[in-house]
């Protein structure tokens, strides 16, 4: 049975209190932390960030693979190009954040939110969503090949020219969104909830003829 949006409970960032504080090089986690413009200074090694808060900081062209995300927020921040490859990226809010170009493939995503946002070309390849929702967001020409979705909720995005390449759908709702042009394996549609005028165009693009 295919949930509603509202059946779907997502566990949103709750940060309680943080200081501010700048990057350096040399630390190795940062716990209850404020960024706030500035330019990410990547750390010798891996860093791990819980229950932080990150506003208007420029993590773009930077290599992430393997970092940690819990509990942290971001807001109109610019993760542009960067790579965020077999990382872990828990409970955490993306408001008003460039994606472009972005790498977040192989990678762990749950409870995590993105408000609105420009996440053209963002790319979730072979990564485990589980309890994400992308809320007024433009995905165009975003990629999900070997993506596994459980709990995903698409609420009035942008997903032109996206695909969805052996990637089942089963229980995602994209009604509300723009999926014109998207490329998609027609048989991982079953269980998926379109509208009729998407219907007509995934038909039409597999050679059936539609009367109406």
């Amino acid at each position: 049975m295919l949930q509603r949006i509202n059946d779907i409970k997502i566990e949103k960032t709750k940060i309680e209190y943080t200081e501010d504080y700048k990057f350096s090089l040399d630390e190795d986690s940062y716990s209850f932390k404020k960024f706030s413009d500035e330019d990410f200074i990547k750390p010798k090694y891996r860093v791990d960030f819980e229950s932080c808060y990150f506003e208007k900081i420029n993590f773009s062209n930077i290599n992430l693979d393997g970092y940690i995300f819990s509990n942290c927020y971001f807001k109109n921040c610019d993760l542009s190009n960067s790579s965020l490859d077999d990382s872990g990226i828990h409970k955490c809010t993306f408001e008003n954040c460039k994606l472009l170009g972005t790498s977040i493939t192989s990678s762990s995503l749950k409870n995590v939110i993105f408000l609105g946002g420009l996440l053209h070309y963002i790319n979730f390849s072979k990564s485990n969503l589980l309890n994400v929702k992308f809320d007024s967001s433009d995905l165009s020409l975003s990629n999900y090949s070997s993506t596994k979705f459980k709990n995903t909720i698409f609420d009035d995005c942008k997903l032109l020219k996206s695909e969805f390449i052996d990637t089942k759908l089963s229980n995602i709702d994209l009604s509300t969104c723009n999926i014109e042009g998207i490329s998609i394996d027609f048989n991982n549609l079953r269980g998926c909830k379109i509208n009729s005028f998407q219907a007509i165009e995934i038909i039409t693009r597999e050679g059936i003829d539609v009367i109406i």
